[in-house]
């Protein structure tokens, strides 16, 4: 708001390059899909972390963001596993099963759709290997399948999903 209504703002304004104003997130999401390798409907912020250091129990949480309009929403629970990646595969597998089963209650099927998974470094290497218990591979790799696109992207030790 400030950028069209105060002075400073046009001077802000003057001094980027050319481009169009808008308030439309959708806008928005266009411009950032333009630098992205694979256009993603969704993005899919995946955490683990050793609950009160016991671990053979890890606290996941997924959020899933809807990118046309930054609507968002989340789910935690508590995994009997030892490793965090596991759990991160754990977690990313229950939000594609939540958000599949609200796109096919809306009469659409996952195949429209891509998703951007968004995880720490370990979790990126079990998303992209074959390590990891048998039947949550297993479990992955239906996911996957399933939709019509599937992008991990690891996130530095710096950043988090919430940035």
């Amino acid at each position: 708001e400030r950028l069209s209504s105060k002075e400073y703002g046009r001077r802000a304004r003057n001094d980027l390059p050319p481009a169009r104003p808008t308030r439309a997130f959708k806008d928005v999401q266009r411009f950032f899909e333009e630098g992205r390798p694979l256009a993603c409907d969704f993005a899919l912020n995946v955490w683990a972390a050793v609950e009160d250091g016991d671990t053979s129990s890890i606290r996941w949480r997924w959020q899933l963001l809807r990118l046309q309009d930054g609507r968002a929403d989340e789910e935690t629970g508590l995994a009997q596993m030892e490793q965090a990646g596991a759990a991160e595969i754990f977690a990313a597998v229950q939000a594609l099963r939540n958000l599949r089963a609200r796109v096919e209650a809306a009469k659409r099927t996952a195949d429209l759709y891509g998703v951007e998974v968004r995880c720490s470094p370990e979790g990126a290497a079990w998303l992209m290997s074959d390590e990891g218990p048998a039947d949550l591979r297993r479990d992955w790799e239906t996911e996957q399948q399933r939709w019509k696109a599937i992008g991990v992207l690891a996130l530095s030790d710096g950043d988090t999903a919430e940035d």
